[in-house]
């Protein structure tokens, strides 16, 4: 299980941040075979590729981590060392978590739309929640892009 307390309130995670070069990253969590990266342009290898660890994607374009995702449906999250995050938190229940927190959060309105909606923490920590019918807005990614 990934406890993810530290990613919402730093946007980091097992050490590593957005903005990072892939030599970095190397250096702290070690090297990554080619067989275990999933290249956006087969033909061009050095634009970028995603990096899949423990249910958490790490997107490298021109070797810097641009983006740290993490799917809510398919990785085992928890809170505080005994909340479990999932697909099925909803919107009101994340946000009782952050104010436990005490993280400060505001509405990304140009990614709200149709059914979705954005959260932002102070941290740069983005989560994106979809509306399920009868049951309100579900979390379904957690991410931090690089600015």
């Amino acid at each position: 299980m990934t406890d993810i307390t530290f990613f919402l309130t730093t946007a980091e995670i097992d050490g590593i941040k957005v903005g990072i070069s892939l030599n970095e990253y190397t250096l702290q969590q070690g090297l990554i075979e080619d067989k275990d990266k999933h290249y956006y342009d087969n033909d061009n290898p050095e634009y970028g590729f995603s990096y899949f660890e423990q249910g958490i994607e790490f997107i490298f374009i021109q070797n810097i981590l641009n983006v740290i995702s993490i799917d809510a449906s398919g990785t085992e999250l928890i809170l505080l060392s005994k909340y479990n995050v999932n697909c099925y938190t909803n919107l009101e229940k994340m946000l009782l978590f952050l104010e436990i927190l005490d993280i400060e959060w505001k509405f990304l309105e140009k990614h709200t739309f149709n059914q979705q909606l954005v959260i932002k923490t102070l941290a740069g920590v983005q989560l994106s929640f979809t509306y399920d019918k009868g049951h309100g807005f579900m979390l379904s990614k957690i991410q931090s892009y690089l600015d």
